[in-house]
């Protein structure tokens, strides 16, 4: 908006950042018929997302459960250490890892979807900061992906840091891609 034009969008999730302050905005579509309190409830829904990734961090022992516990301790602890910058690559088994980050108020995630590209993208992040960043992928091929991205870092004394989620014993080599056994994938 300025003195000589006016441009309207519309969004039904937006946040507009400033220093100090964040505005979080949802909005829902009120049409003919529609009912005001359940697009009121709507638009909460809509926002509550946003507001749990800002709200205050949650004491460690009302987490619901151990890998949520433990993912946000060493996201925590890698955050002290100095490794803030992670990068994501969704995945069912790492799940835990990712809220943790999400979460957590120093940390900020690169989100890709590929495992490979992901640890090249650390591996540049890595070779420009001169601090590691964190990658973050589910079970079985997701970490073999890895190798490449990997062996460049120590071969170039780049700092990596590589968080690899993993199935239980009693579900690893049960046929499935991701349910190879990934100890020691990296050499011994």
């Amino acid at each position: 908006m300025s003195a000589t034009m006016c441009e309207f969008l519309v969004a039904i999730r937006s946040v507009l950042c400033q220093p100090r302050t964040l505005h979080i905005f949802a909005g829902a579509g009120i049409v003919p018929g529609s009912d005001p309190a359940a697009e009121w409830e709507e638009t909460g829904l809509k926002m509550r997302n946003i507001l749990q990734l800002v709200a205050p961090p949650r004491p460690l022992r009302s987490l619901p459960n151990i890998n949520t516990l433990w993912a946000t301790l060493v996201v925590e602890e890698l955050c002290r250490c100095g490794v803030t910058r992670f990068v994501v690559c969704p995945g069912a088994r790492s799940t835990p890892l990712a809220v943790a980050v999400g979460r957590n108020r120093r940390a900020s995630a690169a989100v890709l979807h590929d495992e490979r590209s992901a640890g090249f993208w650390a591996v540049g992040f890595g070779k420009a900061a001169r601090v590691p960043a964190a990658v973050i992928v589910t079970s079985g091929t997701a970490v073999a992906n890895l190798l490449p991205a990997a062996v460049e870092a120590a071969q170039q004394g780049v700092p990596l840091v590589l968080l690899t989620a993993d199935r239980p014993f009693e579900l690893r080599e049960c046929g499935a891609n991701q349910t190879i056994v990934q100890a020691g994938i990296f050499g011994g």
